[in-house]
């Protein structure tokens, strides 16, 4: 029988935006031992040590830091490097990476990732990608184990890059892919079998980017269960590496999620027996079951109790401390949609005089789309449904933008209508 076991399961700090510090580092690695995942993977894009100045050494504190989370022995250190613009002919620019390799399997770096997505393309690149993997790979000589995020990481076309990169990457070296797209909202087990195809038969190593809220999606706080993800998924994969949130300690709800997925378990059902007080805000941020009770009791169609006692609930929130400081913008932002929509819902229902409802939702509604957070579902906002074609660049590959999907405005353009007569 085949072997289908993910070797790799755990996450990777990939995102762009303000690093994690290393105690909010160790404790996602603790949440990850807790929780049956392997490994934790050091990349921050926006620390200059691991890509915009790649060939600096790392300094006491990031050395320290690699040290601890080894010496806590809840998930194996992963340790990736970015380096941007190396010249694989320069033997000084060599020396500096092997040098900034050394120092992480040092401290105890398991498992090295050479982190070469989002590089510019140029002729050649994939044959000199393909080379540096290999003389990676040598010099590390199995003292440790080497994954490659090549950059041609998306989609499920070939390109030429990938042809030359993959024919000179030995076969024992996982290769990453973030699935059909940049940001997913389902892979399968064929989209996994697609991506194999192209890398000479190798099961992927995923990066998923379902939690990642960086660069354009800082709007967004992502709290909810792991969805769209085949059961079968797993099978056709050699590793799953999800890469984290900018709010590290609130991202263990989701990963509790994407550990049971790992386990072959029930990804909602671990996520509510973990959610707790996290719950109401993770709803709110989610948004899109709200829009339809909203669009139901702007209709008239159904009581709208239900979505009362939860505007009620997030209107009084209060968020766990472990996490307040987090999630404190998302949390303030729920606070205030949530009592405007409960004003709307007066006016639906007839509750009070409806003219002064609707004069003070005159001075409090006009603000909330100001606002640089997005809760109760998007009123303009970006999906990263991207996807690479054969030259490597990026593509649509579904809706790039989400507008009008706020369940609170619905709630009062139905209530204007209602005191308008229309």
């Amino acid at each position: 029988m085949i072997d289908r076991t993910l070797l790799i399961t755990g996450v990777i700090e990939g995102f762009y935006g303000p690093p994690w510090s290393w105690s909010d580092r160790r404790a996602v690695a603790r949440h990850l031992g807790e929780h049956g995942m392997t490994h934790y993977v050091w990349a921050p894009k926006d620390e200059p040590r691991h890509r915009s100045r790649w060939a600096e050494p790392h300094d006491v504190a990031d050395l320290a830091g690699f040290e601890a989370l080894v010496d806590d022995g809840h998930a194996t250190l992963g340790y990736g490097i970015s380096p941007v613009d190396l010249e694989v002919a320069d033997p000084t620019q060599l020396g500096a990476l092997w040098a900034k390799v050394v120092s992480a399997v040092e401290r105890g770096a398991g498992l090295v990732v050479l982190c070469l997505d989002d590089m510019a393309v140029r002729d050649r690149l994939g044959e000199d990608h393909a080379g540096l993997v290999r003389w990676l790979h040598d010099r590390l000589d199995g003292r440790t184990a080497l994954a490659v995020v090549p950059t041609h990481y998306a989609g499920t076309a070939g390109s030429r890059y990938l042809d030359a990169f993959v024919a000179g990457v030995p076969a024992e070296i996982a290769i990453g892919w973030t699935g059909p797209a940049v940001v997913n909202d389902e892979i399968t087990a064929a989209d996994a079998q697609s991506r194999a195809k192209l890398v000479g038969g190798r099961r992927p190593l995923l990066w998923d980017n379902s939690h990642a809220n960086d660069g354009l999606l800082a709007d967004r706080l992502l709290l909810g269960p792991l969805t769209g993800r085949d059961p079968e998924l797993r099978r056709e994969l050699s590793g799953y590496l999800v890469n984290g949130a900018r709010q590290p300690r609130s991202f263990c709800l989701p990963l509790t999620s994407t550990a049971a997925w790992c386990r072959g378990g029930d990804p909602r059902q671990a996520w509510e027996r973990e959610a707790g007080g996290l719950a109401v805000l993770a709803r709110a941020c989610d948004g899109g079951d709200l829009l339809a009770l909203a669009d139901q009791a702007a209709a008239g169609r159904s009581a709208p109790g239900e979505l009362r006692e939860f505007l009620v609930e997030a209107a009084q929130f209060v968020a766990p401390a472990e996490v307040s400081r987090e999630v404190a913008p998302w949390a303030d932002q729920m606070r205030l949609e949530a009592a405007v929509g409960l004003a709307a819902l007066d006016v639906l229902e007839g509750s009070g005089d409806p003219t002064q409802l609707l004069v003070a939702l005159m001075f409090r509604w006009p603000a909330l789309p100001r606002a640089e957070v997005s809760v109760f579902g998007p009123r303009r906002s970006v999906s990263l449904h991207l996807t690479q074609d054969e030259s490597v660049r990026f593509q649509p590959s579904g809706e790039l933008f989400n507008e009008d999907a706020n369940a609170v405005d619905r709630l009062v353009r139905a209530a204007v209508a209602t005191v308008s007569g229309r």
